[in-house]
Protein backbone atom coordinates (compact mmCIF):
# COMPACT_ATOMS: atom_id res chain seq x y z
CA UNK A 1 0.00 0.00 0.00
CA UNK A 2 1.33 3.45 -0.63
CA UNK A 3 1.99 6.08 1.81
CA UNK A 4 -0.72 8.77 2.11
CA UNK A 5 0.16 12.54 1.90
CA UNK A 6 -3.03 14.66 2.66
CA UNK A 7 -3.44 18.43 2.18
CA UNK A 8 -4.99 20.56 5.02
CA UNK A 9 -6.32 24.26 5.79
CA UNK A 10 -8.82 26.24 6.18
CA UNK A 11 -11.00 26.91 3.12
CA UNK A 12 -10.28 28.65 0.48
CA UNK A 13 -6.34 28.37 1.12
CA UNK A 14 -5.54 26.82 -2.37
CA UNK A 15 -5.51 22.98 -1.25
CA UNK A 16 -7.58 22.27 -4.69
CA UNK A 17 -5.06 24.20 -6.35
CA UNK A 18 -2.35 22.84 -4.69
CA UNK A 19 -3.57 19.22 -5.84
CA UNK A 20 -4.32 19.98 -9.44
CA UNK A 21 -0.60 21.43 -9.80
CA UNK A 22 0.91 18.80 -7.91
CA UNK A 23 -0.90 16.33 -10.25
CA UNK A 24 -0.19 18.08 -13.45
CA UNK A 25 -4.07 18.02 -14.35
CA UNK A 26 -7.47 19.67 -12.90
CA UNK A 27 -8.63 16.73 -11.23
CA UNK A 28 -10.32 18.88 -8.07
CA UNK A 29 -13.00 21.70 -9.12
CA UNK A 30 -11.30 25.34 -8.18
CA UNK A 31 -12.81 28.71 -7.36
CA UNK A 32 -12.27 31.36 -5.21
CA UNK A 33 -15.63 30.25 -3.47
CA UNK A 34 -14.85 29.00 -0.10
CA UNK A 35 -16.47 25.42 0.90
CA UNK A 36 -16.00 24.10 -2.34
CA UNK A 37 -14.28 21.09 -2.01
CA UNK A 38 -16.78 18.56 0.14
CA UNK A 39 -15.15 14.99 -0.40
CA UNK A 40 -12.07 13.91 -0.46
CA UNK A 41 -9.98 13.18 -3.92
CA UNK A 42 -6.72 10.75 -4.62
CA UNK A 43 -4.61 10.71 -7.72
CA UNK A 44 -1.15 8.50 -7.18
CA UNK A 45 1.96 10.46 -7.44
CA UNK A 46 6.10 9.69 -8.73
CA UNK A 47 8.41 11.69 -7.86
CA UNK A 48 12.62 10.90 -7.51
CA UNK A 49 11.40 7.32 -7.99
CA UNK A 50 9.15 6.85 -4.95
CA UNK A 51 5.53 6.54 -5.24
CA UNK A 52 2.94 8.16 -2.87
CA UNK A 53 -1.00 8.67 -2.74
CA UNK A 54 -1.98 12.14 -2.74
CA UNK A 55 -5.30 13.02 -0.88
CA UNK A 56 -7.00 16.69 -1.55
CA UNK A 57 -9.59 17.60 0.94
CA UNK A 58 -12.24 20.22 2.23
CA UNK A 59 -11.63 22.76 4.21
CA UNK A 60 -12.20 22.68 7.95
CA UNK A 61 -14.30 24.77 9.64
CA UNK A 62 -15.36 24.06 13.03
CA UNK A 63 -17.38 27.14 13.55
CA UNK A 64 -20.07 25.61 11.30
CA UNK A 65 -22.38 22.97 13.11
CA UNK A 66 -24.50 21.91 10.35
CA UNK A 67 -25.08 18.26 9.58
CA UNK A 68 -22.91 18.56 6.47
CA UNK A 69 -19.74 20.11 8.02
CA UNK A 70 -19.85 17.61 10.75
CA UNK A 71 -19.36 14.80 7.94
CA UNK A 72 -16.74 16.41 6.49
CA UNK A 73 -14.80 16.92 9.56
CA UNK A 74 -15.07 13.31 10.34
CA UNK A 75 -14.13 12.42 7.29
CA UNK A 76 -11.38 14.59 7.39
CA UNK A 77 -10.30 12.93 10.80
CA UNK A 78 -10.20 9.48 9.10
CA UNK A 79 -7.69 10.82 6.39
CA UNK A 80 -5.53 12.82 8.82
CA UNK A 81 -5.13 9.48 10.98
CA UNK A 82 -4.14 7.58 7.36
CA UNK A 83 -1.59 9.80 6.97
CA UNK A 84 1.94 9.43 6.90
CA UNK A 85 2.78 13.15 5.84
CA UNK A 86 0.47 16.44 6.35
CA UNK A 87 0.68 19.08 4.22
CA UNK A 88 -0.83 21.90 6.18
CA UNK A 89 -1.82 24.57 3.75
CA UNK A 90 -2.52 28.35 4.53
CA UNK A 91 -3.27 31.23 2.39
CA UNK A 92 0.25 33.22 2.29
CA UNK A 93 -1.49 36.61 0.99
CA UNK A 94 -3.64 36.97 4.48
CA UNK A 95 -2.98 37.29 8.23
CA UNK A 96 -2.99 34.34 10.71
CA UNK A 97 -6.61 33.26 11.69
CA UNK A 98 -8.01 31.73 14.59
CA UNK A 99 -8.93 28.78 11.71
CA UNK A 100 -5.60 28.61 11.06
CA UNK A 101 -4.60 27.88 14.67
CA UNK A 102 -7.65 25.33 15.19
CA UNK A 103 -6.16 23.41 12.70
CA UNK A 104 -2.32 24.03 13.56
CA UNK A 105 -3.51 22.42 17.47
CA UNK A 106 -5.32 19.53 15.41
CA UNK A 107 -2.96 18.12 13.77
CA UNK A 108 0.34 18.84 16.14
CA UNK A 109 -1.61 16.12 17.86
CA UNK A 110 -1.93 13.37 15.35
CA UNK A 111 2.02 13.09 15.97
CA UNK A 112 2.70 12.98 12.05
CA UNK A 113 4.98 14.42 9.62
CA UNK A 114 3.78 18.13 8.99
CA UNK A 115 4.89 20.40 6.18
CA UNK A 116 3.71 23.96 6.61
CA UNK A 117 3.22 24.83 3.14
CA UNK A 118 2.55 29.15 2.59
CA UNK A 119 0.35 29.48 -0.60
CA UNK A 120 0.09 32.11 -2.93
CA UNK A 121 3.65 33.24 -2.13
CA UNK A 122 5.48 34.47 -4.91
CA UNK A 123 6.71 38.60 -4.45
CA UNK A 124 8.33 40.13 -1.82
CA UNK A 125 6.45 39.57 0.88
CA UNK A 126 7.81 36.11 1.43
CA UNK A 127 9.67 37.35 4.10
CA UNK A 128 6.39 39.34 6.26
CA UNK A 129 4.44 35.90 5.71
CA UNK A 130 7.40 33.41 7.21
CA UNK A 131 7.38 35.74 10.36
CA UNK A 132 3.25 35.44 10.39
CA UNK A 133 3.38 31.78 10.27
CA UNK A 134 5.97 31.08 13.07
CA UNK A 135 4.13 31.33 15.63
CA UNK A 136 3.12 27.78 14.85
CA UNK A 137 6.58 26.14 15.20
CA UNK A 138 6.69 23.97 12.44
CA UNK A 139 10.52 23.19 11.07
CA UNK A 140 9.46 22.08 7.72
CA UNK A 141 7.98 25.57 6.08
CA UNK A 142 7.82 25.47 1.76
CA UNK A 143 6.67 28.94 0.30
CA UNK A 144 5.30 27.91 -3.22
CA UNK A 145 2.31 29.46 -5.28
CA UNK A 146 0.37 26.94 -6.81
CA UNK A 147 -1.27 29.04 -9.46
CA UNK A 148 2.62 30.17 -10.69
CA UNK A 149 4.13 26.40 -9.43
CA UNK A 150 6.48 28.00 -7.92
CA UNK A 151 8.21 25.94 -5.13
CA UNK A 152 6.48 22.79 -6.04
CA UNK A 153 9.73 21.41 -6.87
CA UNK A 154 10.64 21.60 -3.54
CA UNK A 155 7.95 20.77 -1.90
CA UNK A 156 7.81 17.06 -3.87
CA UNK A 157 11.82 17.12 -2.74
CA UNK A 158 10.81 17.50 0.31
CA UNK A 159 8.13 14.89 0.59
CA UNK A 160 10.09 12.18 -0.59
CA UNK A 161 13.11 12.82 1.05
CA UNK A 162 10.78 12.28 4.70
CA UNK A 163 9.01 9.23 2.71
CA UNK A 164 13.20 7.36 2.13
CA UNK A 165 13.66 8.37 5.91
CA UNK A 166 10.57 6.31 6.47
CA UNK A 167 11.84 3.34 4.72
CA UNK A 168 9.74 3.84 1.80
CA UNK A 169 11.70 2.16 -1.04
CA UNK A 170 12.52 3.51 -4.53
CA UNK A 171 10.90 1.92 -7.70
CA UNK A 172 13.07 -0.90 -8.26
CA UNK A 173 16.18 -0.74 -10.59
CA UNK A 174 15.46 -2.38 -14.62
CA UNK A 175 14.76 -6.25 -14.25
CA UNK A 176 17.48 -8.91 -14.67
CA UNK A 177 17.95 -10.83 -17.51
CA UNK A 178 15.59 -13.74 -17.99
CA UNK A 179 16.95 -17.42 -16.75
CA UNK A 180 17.30 -18.15 -20.72
CA UNK A 181 19.25 -15.03 -21.30
CA UNK A 182 21.84 -15.52 -17.64
CA UNK A 183 22.35 -19.00 -19.28
CA UNK A 184 23.09 -17.77 -23.19
CA UNK A 185 24.93 -15.27 -21.41
CA UNK A 186 27.44 -18.21 -19.87
CA UNK A 187 28.08 -19.93 -22.90
CA UNK A 188 29.38 -17.04 -24.47
CA UNK A 189 26.89 -16.46 -27.42
CA UNK A 190 24.71 -13.56 -25.88
CA UNK A 191 24.82 -11.23 -28.89
CA UNK A 192 23.65 -13.82 -31.35
CA UNK A 193 21.15 -15.73 -29.37
CA UNK A 194 20.23 -13.25 -26.71
CA UNK A 195 19.21 -10.80 -29.49
CA UNK A 196 17.45 -13.11 -31.22
CA UNK A 197 15.60 -14.44 -28.41
CA UNK A 198 14.67 -10.71 -27.17
CA UNK A 199 12.82 -10.10 -30.92
CA UNK A 200 11.31 -13.37 -30.89
CA UNK A 201 9.81 -12.10 -27.38
CA UNK A 202 9.00 -8.14 -28.26
CA UNK A 203 7.17 -10.30 -31.46
CA UNK A 204 5.05 -12.39 -29.59
CA UNK A 205 4.06 -9.80 -27.22
CA UNK A 206 3.21 -7.77 -30.13
CA UNK A 207 1.14 -10.69 -31.41
CA UNK A 208 -0.73 -10.63 -27.75
CA UNK A 209 -1.01 -6.61 -27.40
CA UNK A 210 -2.83 -6.85 -30.98
CA UNK A 211 -4.61 -9.82 -30.32
CA UNK A 212 -6.10 -8.30 -27.25
CA UNK A 213 -7.13 -4.65 -28.63
CA UNK A 214 -10.34 -3.69 -29.89
CA UNK A 215 -11.66 -0.40 -31.10
CA UNK A 216 -14.50 1.91 -30.08
CA UNK A 217 -16.96 3.97 -31.92
CA UNK A 218 -14.49 6.53 -32.73
CA UNK A 219 -11.36 4.43 -33.87
CA UNK A 220 -9.66 4.53 -29.96
CA UNK A 221 -8.12 1.64 -29.14
CA UNK A 222 -8.59 0.08 -26.06
CA UNK A 223 -7.24 -2.74 -23.35
CA UNK A 224 -10.03 -5.43 -22.60
CA UNK A 225 -8.25 -6.24 -18.88
CA UNK A 226 -7.89 -2.22 -18.13
CA UNK A 227 -10.52 -1.06 -15.63
CA UNK A 228 -14.01 -0.75 -16.81
CA UNK A 229 -15.18 3.05 -16.08
CA UNK A 230 -18.27 3.08 -14.55
CA UNK A 231 -20.05 6.25 -14.08
CA UNK A 232 -23.32 6.97 -11.47
CA UNK A 233 -25.36 9.93 -12.58
CA UNK A 234 -28.63 10.92 -11.71
CA UNK A 235 -30.23 13.95 -10.61
CA UNK A 236 -29.72 15.52 -7.31
CA UNK A 237 -30.58 13.55 -4.16
CA UNK A 238 -31.31 10.42 -6.20
CA UNK A 239 -28.96 8.02 -3.60
CA UNK A 240 -25.78 8.37 -6.40
CA UNK A 241 -23.21 8.49 -3.10
CA UNK A 242 -25.51 6.65 -1.12
CA UNK A 243 -25.11 3.12 -3.32
CA UNK A 244 -21.39 3.62 -4.15
CA UNK A 245 -20.67 3.90 0.08
CA UNK A 246 -23.02 0.59 -0.08
CA UNK A 247 -20.58 -1.04 -2.85
CA UNK A 248 -17.97 -0.24 -1.07
CA UNK A 249 -18.82 -0.96 2.52
CA UNK A 250 -17.54 2.63 3.61
CA UNK A 251 -17.99 6.25 3.38
CA UNK A 252 -16.35 7.13 0.79
CA UNK A 253 -18.15 10.34 -0.58
CA UNK A 254 -20.26 12.35 1.80
CA UNK A 255 -24.11 11.90 2.01
CA UNK A 256 -26.33 14.60 2.88
CA UNK A 257 -29.98 15.44 2.27
CA UNK A 258 -28.88 18.64 1.09
CA UNK A 259 -29.17 18.77 -2.86
CA UNK A 260 -26.16 19.01 -4.75
CA UNK A 261 -23.89 17.68 -2.09
CA UNK A 262 -21.37 16.06 -4.25
CA UNK A 263 -19.60 18.53 -6.51
CA UNK A 264 -16.73 17.04 -8.16
CA UNK A 265 -16.87 13.79 -9.97
CA UNK A 266 -15.08 11.27 -7.61
CA UNK A 267 -13.23 8.15 -8.84
CA UNK A 268 -12.84 5.24 -6.95
CA UNK A 269 -10.80 2.24 -8.03
CA UNK A 270 -11.55 -1.38 -6.91
CA UNK A 271 -11.77 -5.33 -8.17
CA UNK A 272 -15.13 -6.36 -7.96
CA UNK A 273 -15.27 -10.07 -8.76
CA UNK A 274 -11.90 -10.47 -9.89
CA UNK A 275 -12.63 -7.27 -12.48
CA UNK A 276 -10.97 -3.93 -11.98
CA UNK A 277 -13.49 -1.49 -11.78
CA UNK A 278 -13.09 2.57 -11.61
CA UNK A 279 -16.77 3.81 -10.06
CA UNK A 280 -16.96 7.58 -10.83
CA UNK A 281 -19.36 9.27 -8.37
CA UNK A 282 -20.44 12.55 -10.22
CA UNK A 283 -22.57 15.15 -8.99
CA UNK A 284 -26.52 15.76 -9.50
CA UNK A 285 -27.96 16.62 -12.94
CA UNK A 286 -31.24 18.82 -12.74
CA UNK A 287 -32.88 20.51 -15.24
CA UNK A 288 -33.03 24.42 -14.89
CA UNK A 289 -29.86 25.40 -15.94
CA UNK A 290 -30.67 29.07 -15.42
CA UNK A 291 -31.03 28.39 -11.77
CA UNK A 292 -26.92 27.39 -11.64
CA UNK A 293 -24.71 29.48 -9.67
CA UNK A 294 -21.54 29.26 -11.11
CA UNK A 295 -19.57 26.07 -9.04
CA UNK A 296 -23.21 24.34 -10.25
CA UNK A 297 -22.44 25.10 -13.59
CA UNK A 298 -18.84 23.40 -13.50
CA UNK A 299 -19.77 20.16 -12.01
CA UNK A 300 -22.64 19.22 -13.46
CA UNK A 301 -20.61 20.20 -16.98
CA UNK A 302 -18.06 17.92 -15.23
CA UNK A 303 -20.51 15.16 -14.47
CA UNK A 304 -21.81 15.03 -18.08
CA UNK A 305 -18.43 15.36 -19.75
CA UNK A 306 -18.09 11.84 -17.13
CA UNK A 307 -21.17 10.74 -18.67
CA UNK A 308 -19.75 10.72 -22.21
CA UNK A 309 -16.38 9.03 -21.34
CA UNK A 310 -17.13 6.19 -19.27
CA UNK A 311 -17.74 2.55 -20.76
CA UNK A 312 -21.09 2.12 -18.54
CA UNK A 313 -23.93 4.76 -16.90
CA UNK A 314 -25.83 3.56 -14.14
CA UNK A 315 -28.60 6.20 -14.00
CA UNK A 316 -29.81 6.04 -10.81
CA UNK A 317 -34.04 7.12 -10.11
CA UNK A 318 -36.08 8.04 -7.44
CA UNK A 319 -38.57 5.21 -7.33
CA UNK A 320 -40.75 7.20 -4.98
CA UNK A 321 -40.65 10.87 -7.20
CA UNK A 322 -40.94 8.44 -10.48
CA UNK A 323 -39.58 9.16 -13.39
CA UNK A 324 -38.55 12.82 -14.96
CA UNK A 325 -38.30 14.86 -18.14
CA UNK A 326 -34.75 15.08 -16.89
CA UNK A 327 -34.03 11.24 -15.70
CA UNK A 328 -35.22 10.70 -19.89
CA UNK A 329 -32.79 13.41 -20.38
CA UNK A 330 -29.80 11.65 -18.97
CA UNK A 331 -30.73 8.50 -20.60
CA UNK A 332 -30.79 10.27 -24.04
CA UNK A 333 -27.06 11.63 -23.28
CA UNK A 334 -26.09 8.29 -22.45
CA UNK A 335 -27.43 6.31 -25.32
CA UNK A 336 -26.31 9.11 -27.76
CA UNK A 337 -22.94 8.73 -26.76
CA UNK A 338 -23.06 5.26 -27.62
CA UNK A 339 -22.79 3.95 -23.39
CA UNK A 340 -23.43 1.26 -21.68
CA UNK A 341 -26.94 2.17 -19.79
CA UNK A 342 -27.97 0.63 -16.72
CA UNK A 343 -31.13 1.94 -14.92
CA UNK A 344 -30.90 1.34 -10.89
CA UNK A 345 -34.50 2.71 -9.52
CA UNK A 346 -33.83 3.29 -5.65
CA UNK A 347 -35.40 3.66 -2.44
CA UNK A 348 -37.62 1.07 -2.74
CA UNK A 349 -37.53 0.26 0.57
CA UNK A 350 -40.12 3.28 1.25
CA UNK A 351 -42.80 1.45 -0.87
CA UNK A 352 -44.72 -0.40 0.80
CA UNK A 353 -44.39 -3.88 0.25
CA UNK A 354 -48.03 -5.08 -1.18
CA UNK A 355 -47.42 -2.26 -3.51
CA UNK A 356 -44.16 -2.88 -4.73
CA UNK A 357 -44.28 -5.18 -7.70
CA UNK A 358 -46.94 -3.14 -9.35
CA UNK A 359 -45.15 0.31 -8.36
CA UNK A 360 -42.05 -1.70 -10.36
CA UNK A 361 -44.27 -2.27 -13.43
CA UNK A 362 -45.79 0.99 -13.38
CA UNK A 363 -42.15 2.27 -13.95
CA UNK A 364 -41.19 -0.52 -16.06
CA UNK A 365 -44.48 0.61 -18.33
CA UNK A 366 -43.97 4.40 -17.99
CA UNK A 367 -40.44 4.51 -18.87
CA UNK A 368 -40.71 1.96 -22.02
CA UNK A 369 -43.53 4.15 -23.70
CA UNK A 370 -42.08 7.79 -22.81
CA UNK A 371 -38.81 6.23 -24.00
CA UNK A 372 -38.96 3.21 -26.22
CA UNK A 373 -35.23 2.47 -26.79
CA UNK A 374 -35.01 2.08 -23.01
CA UNK A 375 -36.69 -1.12 -23.75
CA UNK A 376 -33.38 -2.63 -23.64
CA UNK A 377 -32.13 -1.27 -21.42
CA UNK A 378 -31.48 -3.75 -17.95
CA UNK A 379 -33.40 -2.08 -14.82
CA UNK A 380 -32.67 -3.20 -11.04
CA UNK A 381 -34.68 -2.13 -7.91
CA UNK A 382 -32.49 -1.15 -4.95
CA UNK A 383 -32.08 0.01 -1.44
CA UNK A 384 -29.23 1.79 -0.49
CA UNK A 385 -30.80 2.83 2.65
CA UNK A 386 -31.01 -0.60 3.75
CA UNK A 387 -28.39 -2.30 1.31
CA UNK A 388 -30.67 -4.22 -0.76
CA UNK A 389 -29.54 -5.20 -4.08
CA UNK A 390 -26.90 -2.44 -4.36
CA UNK A 391 -24.10 -4.76 -5.93
CA UNK A 392 -26.75 -5.46 -8.62
CA UNK A 393 -26.43 -2.75 -10.77
CA UNK A 394 -22.64 -3.14 -10.91
CA UNK A 395 -22.63 -6.96 -11.57
CA UNK A 396 -25.06 -5.85 -14.57
CA UNK A 397 -23.00 -3.45 -15.53
CA UNK A 398 -20.27 -5.46 -15.57
CA UNK A 399 -21.97 -8.02 -17.92
CA UNK A 400 -23.15 -5.66 -20.33
CA UNK A 401 -20.17 -4.56 -20.71
CA UNK A 402 -18.53 -7.39 -21.28
CA UNK A 403 -20.97 -9.24 -23.59
CA UNK A 404 -20.02 -6.42 -26.35
CA UNK A 405 -16.39 -6.54 -25.92
CA UNK A 406 -16.18 -10.09 -25.65
CA UNK A 407 -18.14 -10.80 -28.70
CA UNK A 408 -17.09 -12.62 -31.37
CA UNK A 409 -18.46 -11.76 -35.12
CA UNK A 410 -16.91 -12.44 -37.91
CA UNK A 411 -17.53 -10.93 -41.17
CA UNK A 412 -19.47 -14.18 -42.55
CA UNK A 413 -21.00 -15.08 -39.46
CA UNK A 414 -22.72 -11.66 -39.96
CA UNK A 415 -23.45 -11.43 -43.71
CA UNK A 416 -25.23 -15.18 -43.16
CA UNK A 417 -27.44 -13.74 -40.96
CA UNK A 418 -28.29 -10.55 -42.68
CA UNK A 419 -29.56 -12.66 -45.07
CA UNK A 420 -31.54 -14.83 -43.09
CA UNK A 421 -33.49 -12.26 -41.89
CA UNK A 422 -33.89 -9.99 -45.17
CA UNK A 423 -34.90 -13.83 -46.17
CA UNK A 424 -37.77 -13.72 -43.22
CA UNK A 425 -38.59 -10.59 -44.35
CA UNK A 426 -38.23 -8.78 -47.15
CA UNK A 427 -37.71 -5.01 -47.50
CA UNK A 428 -40.91 -2.97 -49.18
CA UNK A 429 -40.43 -1.76 -52.74
CA UNK A 430 -40.04 2.10 -53.04
CA UNK A 431 -41.14 3.19 -56.41
CA UNK A 432 -40.45 -0.22 -57.95
CA UNK A 433 -36.90 -0.13 -56.41
CA UNK A 434 -36.02 -2.62 -53.78
CA UNK A 435 -33.25 -2.30 -51.47
CA UNK A 436 -30.66 -4.82 -51.59
CA UNK A 437 -27.50 -5.02 -48.57
CA UNK A 438 -24.54 -6.80 -50.81
CA UNK A 439 -22.00 -6.80 -47.91
CA UNK A 440 -21.81 -6.20 -43.47
CA UNK A 441 -19.31 -6.08 -41.25
CA UNK A 442 -18.81 -4.66 -37.97
CA UNK A 443 -16.40 -1.98 -37.46
CA UNK A 444 -16.53 -1.14 -33.34
CA UNK A 445 -17.68 -3.07 -30.49
CA UNK A 446 -18.51 -0.01 -27.91
CA UNK A 447 -21.37 0.33 -28.84
CA UNK A 448 -21.66 -2.50 -31.34
CA UNK A 449 -21.35 -0.58 -34.54
CA UNK A 450 -22.29 -2.07 -38.28
CA UNK A 451 -21.54 -0.70 -41.64
CA UNK A 452 -23.92 -2.78 -44.39
CA UNK A 453 -23.45 -1.77 -48.31
CA UNK A 454 -26.58 -1.51 -50.33
CA UNK A 455 -27.93 -0.42 -53.46
CA UNK A 456 -28.57 2.87 -52.53
CA UNK A 457 -28.90 4.62 -48.92
CA UNK A 458 -32.63 5.98 -49.73
CA UNK A 459 -34.12 3.11 -50.02
CA UNK A 460 -33.42 2.40 -46.21
CA UNK A 461 -36.82 3.29 -44.18
CA UNK A 462 -36.65 3.71 -40.47
CA UNK A 463 -38.78 1.00 -39.92
CA UNK A 464 -36.45 -1.58 -41.50
CA UNK A 465 -33.05 -0.34 -40.29
CA UNK A 466 -35.15 -0.88 -36.97
CA UNK A 467 -36.25 -4.23 -37.85
CA UNK A 468 -32.29 -4.94 -38.71
CA UNK A 469 -31.09 -3.33 -35.45
CA UNK A 470 -33.19 -5.77 -33.54
CA UNK A 471 -32.68 -8.88 -34.56
CA UNK A 472 -28.99 -7.89 -34.64
CA UNK A 473 -29.88 -7.39 -30.65
CA UNK A 474 -31.16 -10.86 -30.29
CA UNK A 475 -29.07 -12.52 -32.38
CA UNK A 476 -25.67 -11.44 -30.00
CA UNK A 477 -27.50 -10.61 -27.14
CA UNK A 478 -26.55 -6.90 -27.15
CA UNK A 479 -27.83 -5.65 -23.84
CA UNK A 480 -28.03 -1.79 -22.62
CA UNK A 481 -26.11 -0.29 -25.45
CA UNK A 482 -27.31 1.38 -28.51
CA UNK A 483 -26.65 -0.06 -31.93
CA UNK A 484 -25.29 1.67 -35.17
CA UNK A 485 -26.12 0.29 -38.22
CA UNK A 486 -24.62 2.38 -40.84
CA UNK A 487 -25.75 2.58 -44.53
CA UNK A 488 -23.53 3.06 -47.40
CA UNK A 489 -23.89 2.98 -51.08
CA UNK A 490 -21.77 0.19 -52.47
CA UNK A 491 -19.64 1.76 -55.45
CA UNK A 492 -18.67 -1.33 -56.95
CA UNK A 493 -22.09 -2.34 -57.33
CA UNK A 494 -23.61 1.29 -58.43
CA UNK A 495 -21.27 1.44 -61.10
CA UNK A 496 -22.57 -1.80 -62.90
CA UNK A 497 -26.17 -0.38 -62.48
CA UNK A 498 -25.09 2.67 -64.02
Amino acid sequence: MLPKVVIVGRPNAGKSTLFNKIIGKRRALTHETPYLTRDFMTEEVAWNRVFFELIDTAGIDSTLKNTLNKKIIEMLTRKIEEAEIIIFTVDGMSQVTLLDEQIANLIRKMGKEIILVINKVDGPNKLKVNYEYSKFGFEKVMNVSSVHGTGIGDLLDMITDILKENGHSETPEEKEPEPDEERLTKRGTTKTLSRRRRKEIEEEALKKETASKEKDEKGNEYDPNAAIKIAVVGQPNAGKSSILNAILGYERTLVCEEPGTTRDSIDTNITFENRKITLIDTAGIRKNTSAYDKIEYFSVNRAIATLEKCDVAIIMIDAVKGITFQDKHILDVALTNGKGVVISFNKIDMIKGKDLESVKQDLVNYLHNEFPDSAHVPKCFVSAMKNLNVFEPLQTAIRIYEAVVNSKITTSMLNSYITEIISLHPPVSFKGRMLKIYYSTMVAKTPPTFVLFVNNTKLVSSAYERYIKNKLRQAFHFEGYPIRANFKTSMSKASKNQ
